[in-house]
């Protein structure tokens, strides 16, 4: 992870075509801009992993046993409906 400072109306440039400009700080809250090409998805990071469903949060019906390939939760020793 690069680390750096800015000041009020200082920018940042990632790669060229990607530009985030400090446009306020106030009460340990900073505001700023970011310029990108429209095909750049931009996305607030605690959005991102709300929008990313974590293992636990897939339905179990939806996973699969692990001779086809993937393991089910710890708990689980079949598929649902299925007896051992």
């Amino acid at each position: 992870m690069l680390i750096l400072k800015r000041t009020l109306n200082q920018q940042i440039i990632i790669a060229g075509d990607i530009c985030i400009t400090i446009l306020g700080i106030e009460h340990h809250r900073v505001k700023i801009g970011v310029q990108a090409p429209p095909h750049v998805s931009i996305l607030r990071g605690e959005l991102l992993a709300e929008a990313q469903p974590t293992p636990l949060q897939v339905p179990e019906r939806d996973l699969l046993s692990p001779e086809e390939g993937a393991l089910l939760p710890p708990s689980t020793s079949s598929r649902p409906g299925e007896e051992d």
